[in-house]
């Protein structure tokens, strides 16, 4: 079958059409809940100089945007916005500009259940990127040996590349018994 023939099939398919518009209409319904909920967000950095109408725009940004900082960390914190509001925050704090709030990113990440693993992945990715110190990088390599933190641990692993030699054999060392973590040890370049 060609191209052609299959999106031609797909066109006439009563059932993929309505799961597809279905889609769509939860995706728009998402967006609006998104963007309804980013309102005072939006007011807030463009009070500080930047036109945003979600989180999520940020991460298109290539430029630092150290001011922003407080701002995200001020919304990371309040737990009444959606976990799409809540991730689309969390990514935008993966930026070195957030080393200063370090203990605030851990706590969000403390609190953030496991269930919410989208939210609690970019959290941890933020808190990789944000840990410059030795006490930040035991406080990383604890979080990476706790399996409760479940796939999360995965995004901490960044951090692994920065650390002492000692340090970062340890954490490998354990990483290669862990099956959540295994897989994910080529982007360190590890066997």
């Amino acid at each position: 079958m060609t191209t052609e023939e299959l999106l031609n099939k797909l066109k006439n398919d009563k059932q993929y059409q309505a799961r597809l518009k279905a889609r769509e209409e939860d995706l728009q319904k998402r967006h609006e809940i998104l963007v309804k909920e980013s309102k005072s967000f939006s007011k807030d950095c463009y009070l500080l100089g930047y036109e945003l109408e979600t989180p999520w725009d940020l991460i298109n940004i290539s430029e630092p945007y150290p001011k922003l900082i407080p701002t995200l960390i001020k919304y990371l914190e309040q737990e009444n916005y959606s976990s799409q509001f809540r991730e689309g925050v969390a990514r935008s704090l993966a930026v070195k500009d957030s080393t200063e709030y370090f203990d605030n990113i851990l706590h969000q990440y403390n609190k953030t259940p496991v269930t919410s693993e989208n939210v609690k992945w970019a959290i941890a990715c933020a808190l990789s990127e944000s840990a410059r110190t030795q006490n930040h990088y035991d406080i990383i390599e604890k979080l990476i040996c706790d399996v409760e933190n479940g796939v999360s641990r995965n995004a901490l692993l960044d951090t692994v590349k920065r650390m002492r030699k000692e340090q970062k054999e340890t954490i490998l060392k354990y990483a290669r018994t862990d099956v959540q973590l295994l897989p994910n040890l080529k982007m360190l370049g590890v066997k």
